[in-house]
């Protein structure tokens, strides 16, 4: 071994600091004060302990090997204490499960001394994933911008009630545009099992507005509305990718025998196929104002299909669905041929809440300079403003943006 190099990093002050390595000579040699953050230990030539002998204190390699000794022990003991502080600190708990902090490595101080860059997701991560109805627009009507919460607007609730026409298509793609399986409890109660966390928000807000999804047998779906039954027959579900940005079921009413095409998605996926005639820029607007306020969007509509239009489009979508090449962009091309003269309904507004202590974990992180970067397939503004409300960028600091194009 022609070098030994012991490294040990201690966290002893906010501010990190940093010394330059020390190299082992014929001379005597003292270790650094306790404030040393980072120490190097470094032997040049080859030791051979067999050539050493018996010991000799005369000896001039024998002179330093005890302290050296020594000091490596007390560096041991010092990462082990290091180590404790971490299961010793009260604050550092899961408040849910009880279950506190624990080290199992007495390293674990060096390592995070040398963390320079942390890269995050932000859904489920900085925020809780658990997705909260605030505010819509049907229409171009706003609903809960008074009051932050839609769901208790009396505007929105009077025309859920007087069956306003607008309002109940609405509610409707929110209730059944979906791949949601409801499940009735023990008790009566209806509870629903969704892939989607976005989903499970739209249909819960459906039901609190009385339109309620209460039952899938079969092909078949059921909604309580004002106690009524609603019965559509699920025909075909056109899932989401993350190239076409959205998703649509085909169901036919049962009550008139009417085919129906129910799409949600991205501002992107959906404005631009809207039917000739329809003023969009209105939903563009509302759009870029929830995500100022960090909200996730999503635009809803549907159109009628005329029953032979259907059953061509049906042939050619099964046989998409079982070929074996490139079924993908099979599939994506067939469902293009559908979903194209929407008649936009409006936007929905979802809000999806930061952890607790989020923002000052993440601001004294980056007072002990450590630098952030954070994953989203968000819209930009609304990154923007996560990032904001997370402490990752600081109120007023001008923000660099680039694009990217292409699949």
């Amino acid at each position: 071994m022609n070098m030994l190099t012991c490294h040990l990093a201690v966290a002893f002050s906010k501010k990190h600091q940093s010394l330059p390595s020390h190299e082992f000579n014929n001379d005597e040699y003292n270790l650094p004060s306790a404030g040393v953050a980072a120490c190097s230990i470094c032997i040049e030539k080859p030791i051979s302990l067999r050539r050493l002998g018996p010991f000799n204190p005369t000896h001039k390699a024998q002179q330093w090997l005890p302290n050296f000794c020594s000091s490596m022990v007390s560096l041991d003991l010092v990462k082990s204490l290091y180590a404790k502080f971490i299961d010793w600190d009260s604050e550092m708990i899961d408040y849910e499960t009880g279950i506190p902090s624990h080290a199992t490595n007495t390293a674990i101080s060096e390592d995070l001394g040398q963390v320079e860059y942390i890269m995050t997701d932000k859904t489920g991560t900085l925020t809780e994933n658990r997705m909260i109805f605030r505010r819509c627009c049907i229409n171009g009507v706003f609903y809960g911008n008074e009051s932050g919460d839609a769901l208790k607007d009396d505007k929105l609730l009077n025309a859920v009630a007087g069956s306003s026409l607008d309002v109940i298509q609405f509610v409707t793609v929110m209730a059944i545009c979906n791949i949601v399986i409801p499940i009735k409890s023990k008790i009566g109660a209806i509870l629903y099992k969704a892939q989607s966390h976005d989903e499970d928000a739209l249909v819960n807000a459906a039901a609190q507005l009385h339109m309620v999804y209460a039952n899938k047998n079969a092909n078949i779906l059921e909604i309580r509305f004002n106690g009524s039954i609603i019965k559509y027959e699920l025909l075909e579900i056109l899932e989401f990718t993350s190239d076409r940005k959205r998703m649509s079921v085909v169901v036919k009413d049962c009550q008139n025998g009417k085919i129906l095409l129910l799409s949600k998605g991205a501002d992107e996926a959906i404005l631009p196929y809207a039917y000739d005639g329809q003023q969009t820029r209105t939903f563009i607007e509302v759009v870029e104002q929830y995500a100022q306020l960090g909200l996730r969007t999503l635009c809803l509509a549907w159109r009628e299909l005329k029953e032979d239009e259907y059953q061509e489009w049906s042939l050619m979508f099964k046989e998409a669905s079982s070929t074996l090449v490139d079924r993908e962009w099979r599939i994506a091309e067939v469902c293009q041929r559908l979903e194209h003269e929407f008649e936009v309904l409006g936007v929905t507004a979802i809000e999806d809440c930061l952890q607790d202590g989020v923002p000052e974990t993440i601001e004294t992180l980056r007072k002990a300079g450590i630098n952030f970067w954070m994953l989203t397939g968000d819209k930009q503004n609304t990154a923007i403003q996560i990032a904001l409300s997370c402490n990752f960028i600081s109120p007023g600091r001008s923000i660099g943006r680039t694009s990217f194009h292409g699949s």
